[in-house]
């Protein structure tokens, strides 16, 4: 070292080194030892922790199970407090209600007012008892003497028409002896009575003949050119199949019966016929008012609901709608839905016959007419003219037919006749007790949904059938009539 001292510094100063860090070294030795010492005091701080923490965990058992304890005894007295004012409360409700003996003398007390009216009760039906057989025996006597009075009044009709008609044998005889006419043939003036009759059939002739006028017309002067213009094969058949679906409804219409059977008594008969089978019981909406059933005296026999006496069919008609004058014929319940088919078709056959005349003739034809009627060449069976007057006809006719069909799928879906609903015009309180609502209306015609198939032919409804024609259901909100 002294060498080492000589060589570079003195010896002070390495002495002066060597105690810094032997000083140095003397702190690292003291803070050595007082981290040790903290350590040490750091785990019995730790220890005493670790059991203050298991000391607290038990107390906390401790309190909380002393608390469940308090909560179970606090729940036990409230309940109990609870019972006790409840009991205190029956107490008090039981001192305050009456003795039972005071109670029993009521019971009796209302017993006995009970028995009087029960007597009463009894009384008051043993009167009206009397009242109701003396007022059926009134009626009964009303109705004898009504009756009595309708035979005298059928008597001296019936009287009076024989007399009428031996009047009118004796003034016909000698014209007919005159004439060299045997009485069954027609003469005289027999010819001015049944000519009305005779002109009845002519609306429905001429229908016929417009109808296959507008056809024949169609075919033989428009069909080819139709073709010929652009029109598909499938439009035209959709025009023939609706024209013979019109023909077809137009014939079931006509030859559907729709008459209610008659009397088959002489005419000279004055008791009324018993009621039918099939409709004695029947609940009846449309009665006299005193409660009969209705009678019709010209065909002698009773009349169902909706059924009328046609004047021109001279026939009583189930469920009458109107006697169509263009086809002299009654619309009833069997063929209601055929004439409605017939409007449908023949406006959609005018129509749909219209309009392939308009897309693909009508310009060009129009002007041809126009051209030979300045040159004074127009006949009636020229083509052009032919096309323009099926044209117009059919669209006038359409048009008006299709107004007539929406009219009456109006009355089908209110389910009213033509007769009703003029009826409901004059009368402001009138109630129409056969509206089930839409739907319910149009199977009344047309048929239930499983019959769908059949509301576009003209084929009957088996469903529709079933009542034939005598009873309708009615509404159940509405009262009937007494």
């Amino acid at each position: 070292m002294d060498s080492f001292a000589d060589d570079s510094v003195d010896s002070k100063t390495c002495q002066q080194e060597m105690d810094a860090l032997f000083w140095e070294l003397e702190q690292l030795e003291f803070e050595a030892n007082k981290t040790n010492v903290l350590s040490y005091t750091s785990e019995c701080e730790l220890k005493a922790y670790r059991q203050l923490h298991k000391g607290i965990d038990a107390s906390i058992v401790k309190v909380t199970k002393e608390i469940d304890d308090l909560k179970m005894k606090f729940h036990v007295e409230k309940t109990i407090r609870a019972y006790k004012e409840e009991y205190e409360a029956i107490s008090r409700v039981i001192n305050e209600l009456p003795s039972r003996k005071k109670i029993a003398s009521d019971i009796a007390v209302e017993e006995k007012r009970l028995d009087e009216a029960r007597e009463a009760i009894v009384a008051a039906d043993t009167k009206l008892d009397t009242r109701i057989k003396q007022f059926s025996l009134l009626m009964s006597t009303i109705q004898n003497l009504k009756a009595t009075l309708d035979e005298d009044a059928d008597m001296e009709e019936a009287e009076q028409l024989q007399a009428q008609e031996a009047e009118d044998e004796d003034m016909d005889r000698p014209n007919a002896v005159a004439n060299g006419e045997e009485d069954g043939n027609m003469g005289g003036c027999c010819c001015g009575c049944r000519a009305p009759r005779r002109l009845r059939f002519v609306p429905p002739v001429v229908i016929v003949l417009l109808i296959a006028w507008l056809y024949i017309s169609f075919i033989v002067n428009a069909q080819a050119l139709v073709l010929a213009a652009g029109a598909s094969i499938t439009e035209l058949l959709l025009f023939h199949a609706a024209v013979w679906m019109l023909v077809a409804s137009l014939v079931r219409c006509l030859r559907t019966d729709t008459f209610a059977p008659r009397n088959k008594r002489r005419a000279d008969a004055t008791e009324k016929p018993a009621v039918p089978e099939d409709e004695d019981g029947a609940e009846l909406v449309e009665c006299k008012m005193n409660g009969e059933r209705r009678y019709c005296r010209k065909c002698r026999a009773f009349k169902p609901d909706r059924t009328h006496h046609c004047s021109s069919c001279r026939r009583c008609v189930l469920k009458m709608d109107h006697h169509c004058v263009y086809i002299n014929k009654c619309i009833g319940f069997y063929n209601y839905k055929f004439f409605i088919q017939f409007l449908g078709y023949s406006a959609v056959a005018c129509l749909y016959q219209s309009s392939l005349l308009f897309r693909f003739l009508l310009q060009e034809h129009f002007d041809q007419v126009i051209t030979l009627y300045f040159f004074g060449k127009l006949g009636f069976l020229s083509q052009s003219l032919q096309i323009v007057l099926v044209f117009f006809f059919g669209a006038c006719l359409g048009a008006a037919l299709l107004c007539f069909h929406g009219l009456h799928l109006f009355f089908t879906l209110r389910s009213y006749t033509t007769l009703e609903f003029c009826e409901k015009r004059r009368d402001k309180d009138f109630v129409n007790y056969y509206n089930l609502g839409m739907v319910h209306n149009i199977q009344q015609v047309f048929g239930s949904w499983r019959e769908l198939h059949l509301w576009f032919l003209p084929v009957p409804s088996p469903s529709v059938m079933q009542s034939k024609g005598r009873y309708f259901p009615t509404n159940e909100k509405y009262t009937k009539c007494d």
